[in-house]
C-alpha cells in the first residue's frame, strides 16, 4: 500500500475512534438524563398520589371520631356523611361496615335500600386485625357495579377494639389530577395496586383501568421493585418505565418513556457532533494527501537509491532531512558492504582451496591404506584373514569415496547422493565378485544430496550390507542386489538393499540378538544417523533404512 492510503487510514482510525466515542458519549447522556427523569417523574406522582389518599385518610378519620357511630346511631352518621362529602369528597360515597362484611351505612344508595354485603373482605379483614388504615386494591363494588377502591380505617371503641370497618370510594377518576402536569405529550403515567392491576393511566384510562400489567413488568410490580426497565407496553410499542413505590400502601407509579423517541432525541443531538467530526476529518484527509505529496518524493528517491546507486537524486533527498540521513547511511554501508564482500570472497576461495587440498589428502592417505591392505591380503594364506583383509578395504574405499566427492562437489559440503552410491557398489561389485560367481549390483536414486556426517555412516553401513549379501546371497550364478535411494515426504529418505537370497541361514543375518561384527556396525551407523532399519525375508533378504536428512541438504 502506498504512503497516501496508509496516511488516510492513519487519520481515519485515529479520529473515527474518537468521534464514535463522543457520539456515543453523548448518547448514552441523553438517554440516561431522560430515564433519570423519568425517575423523577414517577417520584413525584407517587408523592401526589400519597397526598391524595392522605388527605382523604385524614377526613375519613375525622369521620371515625363522630359521636354517631359510638352511639350507633346510623342515621344520624348517614346525615353527617353526607355533609362531608357534598362539600369535601364530591362525587365519592361513604360505607360502614361490619366485620361480616354486611354493609351498615353506604351513602351510594338512598336510605332504607337494602344493602348487599360486601364481595370483598380482603382490605376489611386487615383493617379488624391490625386497627390500622389500609388502602385497598382495585376491586369491583357489589352495589356500584364498577372498578373501585376503598380507603378505608378503623372505627374504635373507647377500650381500643374495632367497631366498624369505615370506607371511602373515591370518585373514578380521582386519582386522574395526580397524573396531570407538565410532562411530555408521549409519557404515559399508570397506577397499579398491589396486585398489578391499573387504578389510573393518564392515556386512555377508561380502556385500561382493571387491566393487569402484562409481563415482564408484573414480575416488577410483585416483587415491589423500584426500578428502570425496558419492556413492550399495551399497545406493542417498546418502552422504558421507570418504577416508584407508594409507600405505606404497597402501590407503584410507572412512567413509560418510549424507546424510539428517545433514541431519535438522542441521535438529534448528537447530529451537530457528527456533522463537525465529519468535516474535521475531510480536514484531515487533505492535510494527509498534502503531506503524503511532500514525504513521497524523497522517499522514491531513496527508492531509486537503493535499485540504482547512480540514480540517487540528492535534491530530493535533501528535501526530507530522515530521508537524507538514511541515505547518507546507505551510501556508507554499501560502501562497507563492498569492501567485506571482496573480503570474504577472498576468504572463501581461500578455504575452498584448503578443504580441496584436505579432501585430496585424505583421499589420498586411504588410498594408500587400501593399497597396503590390498598387498598384505595377497601375502595371507589364511582365508578368514583375507576376507577380514578384503572387508576392511571395502570399508575404507567407502570413506575415500566420501572424500572424493566431496572434493569434486561446488561447495564442499554437500553432495549428490546417486554418483556417490554408484561409485561406491560398482567398487564393491568388483571387489567382491569371483570369475565363476560375479556379484552385480543395480542403483537406482532420486535427486539428493548428503552431507559428510550422514554420507560415511551410510555409505559404511550400505558396504556391510553389500559384502553380506554377496557372502551369504551368492548361488553358483553369483548373485544381484538392488539399491534404491527414495525421497520421502517431511524431509525423510529411505535406503533399500534388496538381494536375491540363495543361503538357507539368511533369514539369521540380523535377526535380534545377533553380535556378528557386520551387524553391530550396521546398527551402529543407522543409530549414527538418528535412523531406523527394517530387515524382511522373503526371496531374498530386504534391508530399509529410513533417515532423516537436514534442512540444509
Amino acid at each position: 500500500m502506498r504512503l497516501r492510503p496508509r496516511l488516510v487510514l492513519l487519520i481515519l482510525a485515529t479520529m473515527l475512534p474518537l468521534l464514535g466515542y463522543s457520539a456515543i458519549t453523548q448518547f448514552i447522556r441523553y438517554r440516561n438524563a431522560e430515564q433519570r427523569a423519568a425517575v423523577g417523574e414517577a417520584d413525584s406522582v407517587a408523592r401526589a398520589v400519597q397526598q391524595s389518599v392522605n388527605a382523604r385518610l385524614v377526613a375519613l378519620r375525622v369521620l371515625a371520631l363522630s359521636p354517631e357511630l359510638q352511639r350507633g346511631d346510623f342515621v344520624a352518621f348517614r346525615r353527617t356523611a353526607e355533609v362531608l362529602i357534598a362539600n369535601e369528597l364530591p362525587g365519592a360515597n361513604v360505607l360502614l361496615l361490619a366485620r361480616d362484611g354486611s354493609q351498615l351505612v353506604n351513602t351510594a344508595a338512598p336510605p332504607g335500600t337494602p344493602l348487599p354485603p360486601r364481595n370483598y373482605l380482603d382490605s376489611l379483614t386487615r383493617v379488624f386485625d391490625t386497627g390500622q388504615p389500609v388502602l385497598s386494591d382495585l376491586f369491583t363494588g357489589v352495589l356500584l357495579q364498577r372498578p373501585v377502591v376503598a380507603i378505608e380505617v378503623p372505627v374504635k371503641a373507647p377500650d381500643g377494639s374495632v367497631l366498624y370497618d369505615l370506607a371511602l370510594n373515591p370518585t373514578p377518576n380521582a386519582f386522574l389530577d395526580s397524573l396531570g402536569g407538565d410532562r411530555a405529550l408521549d409519557a404515559v403515567v399508570t397506577v397499579f395496586d398491589r396486585q398489578g392491576v391499573t387504578v389510573a393511566r393518564s392515556r386512555d384510562h377508561n380502556a385500561f383501568v382493571g387491566a393487569k400489567a402484562d409481563e415482564p413488568l408484573l414480575s416488577h410490580l410483585m416483587r415491589g421493585e423500584e426500578s428502570m426497565l425496558r419492556v413492550e407496553t399495551p399497545e406493542g410499542s417498546d418502552s422504558v418505565v421507570a418504577l416508584s413505590r407508594i409507600e405505606p400502601f404497597g402501590w407503584t407509579v410507572s412512567v413509560e418513556l418510549p424507546g424510539t423517541r428517545l433514541s431519535a432525541s438522542a441521535l438529534q443531538l448528537i447530529l451537530p457532533t457528527l456533522a463537525v467530526g465529519g468535516v474535521m476529518i475531510l480536514l484531515s484527509v487533505a492535510l494527509a494527501a498534502f503531506a503524503s505529496h511532500r514525504i513521497a518524493g524523497p522517499i522514491d528517491a531513496l527508492r531509486n537509491m537503493g535499485e540504482e546507486p547512480g540514480r540517487a537524486d540528492w535534491g530530493q533527498l535533501r528535501r526530507l532531512p530522515e530521508v537524507h540521513d538514511v541515505a547518507l547511511a546507505l551510501r556508507d554501508t554499501r560502501q562497507r558492504v563492498r569492501a567485506r564482500t571482496a573480503d570474504l570472497e577472498k576468504t572463501i576461495e581461500e578455504r575452498d582451496l584448503l578443504l580441496r587440498e584436505v579432501y585430496h589428502r585424505v583421499k589420498n592417505n586411504l588410498q594408500m591404506v587400501d593399497s597396503m591392505l590390498a598387498m598384505q591380503a595377497r601375502r595371507i594364506v589364511d582365508p578368514a584373514v583375507r576376507e577380514s583383509l578384503t572387508q576392511l578395504r571395502s570399508r575404507v574405499h567407502a570413506l575415500s569415496v566420501v572424500h572424493a566427492q566431496l572434493m569434486a562437489a561446488t561447495n564442499l559440503r554437500t553432495f549428490e547422493v546417486g554418483g556417490f552410491l554408484k561409485e561406491l557398489a560398482s567398487n564393491l561389485a568388483d571387489t567382491l565378485s569371483s570369475t565363476d560367481r560375479p556379484v552385480r549390483i543395480t542403483v537406482e536414486s532420486d535427486v539428493a544430496s548428503v552431507t559428510l556426517d550422514i554420507a560415511i555412516p551410510l555409505g559404511l553401513a550400505l558396504t556391510e550390507l553389500l559384502t553380506n549379501s554377496a557372502k551369504h546371497a551368492s548361488t553358483a550364478d553369483g548373485c544381484t542386489i538392488h539399491v534404491r535411494f527414495d525421497l520421502l515426504p517431511e524431509r525423510q529418505a529411505l535406503l533399500t538393499v534388496q538381494d536375491d537370497g540363495g543361503d538357507p541361514s539368511a533369514p539369521d543375518r540380523f535377526a535380534a540378538g545377533v553380535d556378528g561384527l557386520g551387524a553391530r556396525l550396521v546398527q551402529g551407523f543407522v543409530r549414527q544417523i538418528d535412523g531406523a532399519m527394517t530387515v524382511e525375508y522373503a526371496h531374498g533378504m530386504r534391508v530399509e533404512i529410513r533417515l532423516p536428512l537436514p534442512e540444509d541438504t
